[in-house]
């Protein structure tokens, strides 16, 4: 449907390197226009400082289905509790472990089921904490109270979570796909790996807790980054932009 509706277009908005060559390898035709996003109000203010984190908290923005890549966190989750038994990881959403009822042990889907033996054969019941749903505030607290942010995903353009995280100068670890590489540079703002080497997320992780404050700079480098990209009053003077030409 996707491919449909790009290949009867005239213009494309996009971001990123990875939206640019989509498109227009499935349309060489289109006019694309770049325009960054603004993101929710709430995280424009605020910074992130290890003194007030919860030490070796990792957060992630989603466990909903398989692109998110949670599977691959609990993967890395293990690898970290080796070396740092007391981590806790934290993701909003439904308790997909106590089926405490008939109506979630009905509704549990596959991918969930998956997610819940693999949390029980591992022991992790009382190391991962599913935080219902989150409002703009909510996940903000959940940002600046982690050490780190996780995002595992198999695929992304330019994730909001990610921006978001950046902006409060949450340290990051991020898989590399779709834009990412245009949002944080790895190893200066934050870290990059490759999103099927959920070792290597661990590495990361790990990474980020053994700096302790030092940690305070890689969210620092991220927020001046993420304050360019998610300007809300130069986005929206591109896209006005865009439209008044697109109109002529």
């Amino acid at each position: 449907m996707e491919t449909k509706a790009l290949q009867k277009l005239q213009h494309v908005i996009g971001r990123t390197d990875w939206d640019h060559d989509r498109a227009l390898s499935i349309n060489p035709n289109i006019d694309y226009h770049f325009c960054n996003e603004t993101l929710r109000d709430p995280f424009y203010e605020g910074q992130w400082s290890y003194e007030s984190c919860q030490k070796h908290r990792i957060f992630a923005s989603s466990c909903v289905y398989p692109v998110k890549g949670f599977h691959y966190l609990l993967e890395a989750f293990v690898e970290v509790l080796k070396y740092y038994p007391d981590a806790t990881l934290a993701v909003p959403g439904d308790d997909i472990v106590r089926l405490d009822t008939l109506m979630k042990r009905i509704r549990e889907d596959s991918y969930h089921r998956y997610l819940r033996k693999f949390i029980e054969k591992h022991g992790l019941q009382d190391k991962v904490f599913f935080l219902g749903r989150l409002s703009p505030e909510g996940m903000k607290e959940q940002d600046l109270l982690a050490n780190v942010f996780a995002m595992p995903s198999t695929i992304e353009n330019s994730p909001n979570s990610l921006g978001e995280a950046m902006l409060l100068g949450t340290p990051c670890v991020a898989s590399d796909v779709g834009g990412i590489t245009n949002m944080m540079t790895h190893g200066t703002e934050g870290y990059v790996y490759q999103s099927t080497a959920p070792y290597m997320l661990a590495h990361y992780i790990k990474k980020v807790f053994a700096m302790e404050d030092r940690a305070q700079a890689l969210g620092t480098a991220a927020a001046e980054h993420a304050r360019v990209t998610h300007d809300a009053r130069k986005n929206l003077e591109d896209l006005i932009a865009i439209y008044e030409m697109i109109s002529r």
